[in-house]
């Protein structure tokens, strides 16, 4: 077989994605550190991951027929931890709402969720114990990222325990993780399951959440919770009807 010396496409995460660089069409070989596995049969498993900045940058262009912005990039990449479908569906939604035009080709100042996305996460949060969907509706309003001593003084009611087995079961099905180099820490997967569980709650609840983080927050703080005024005066601010 022979090498390509033109524009070919590439699988990026399950995706076709154009590539400009030539690639050798020979059989791969199996080495110990590859992605690719060699299966009787000559069939070839392959390990497919997320897509990173220059697939997302690629993917908005291919889909929108745009040159990306690089905030839109990286709005889009954060938002969706390189996540394809996800992303492919975020873009789509975008691209119809005109938000993604040659115009506005900006960053995005609120990304809504695709109700393909949003029926996909919701599935799997089906899958869960009720626990486990109360503490990280409840992580959901907290942020991004969230403290397990928080956590414990938000969910009183519960053990321990109780809360790191619903901590365990959220990590076991890769909706959430401990943030790297840190203990007790945990964020989400990606920022559409955070924005997909904090929506779902009622502004009701939500009020009185906002007033019950900023009281935990403020015990954890003590001594020096006047260098955090600003994140507490925001939160008292959420809370304000009950506060």
């Amino acid at each position: 077989m022979g090498v390509s010396s033109g524009p070919v496409w590439e699988v990026a995460a399950g995706w076709l994605l154009p590539r400009r660089r030539s690639v050798q069409t020979a059989p791969a070989i199996r080495d110990p550190g590859s992605d690719i596995l060699v299966v009787p049969g000559g069939f070839q498993r392959v390990l497919l991951r997320g897509l990173d900045i220059e697939d997302t940058a690629r993917l908005i262009e291919a889909s929108a027929g745009i040159e990306p912005t690089s905030g839109l990039v990286e709005a889009l990449y954060s938002h969706t931890a390189g996540n394809p479908f996800f992303m492919t569906e975020t873009i789509r939604l975008l691209s119809e709402s005109g938000e993604l035009s040659a115009v506005h080709a900006g960053t995005p100042d609120a990304i809504r969720i695709p109700e393909g996305v949003r029926d996909v996460i919701g599935q799997r949060l089906n899958r869960l114990s009720e626990r486990c969907n109360e503490v990280l509706t409840t992580a959901s309003i907290v942020g991004k990222e969230f403290d397990f001593r928080l956590l414990s003084i938000l969910s009183a009611e519960m053990s321990e325990d109780q809360l790191l087995q619903a901590l365990d079961e959220a990590v076991s099905v890769h909706l959430i993780e401990g943030v790297p180099g840190q203990i007790d820490r945990y964020q989400f997967r990606h920022a559409l399951i955070q924005q997909t569980l904090a929506e779902e709650v009622t502004t009701s609840r939500s009020v009185r959440l906002h007033a019950r983080i900023a009281e935990g927050l403020e015990e954890m703080y003590g001594d020096v919770a006047e260098s955090h005024a600003g994140e507490l005066v925001y939160l008292f601010a959420e809370a304000e009807p009950v506060v």
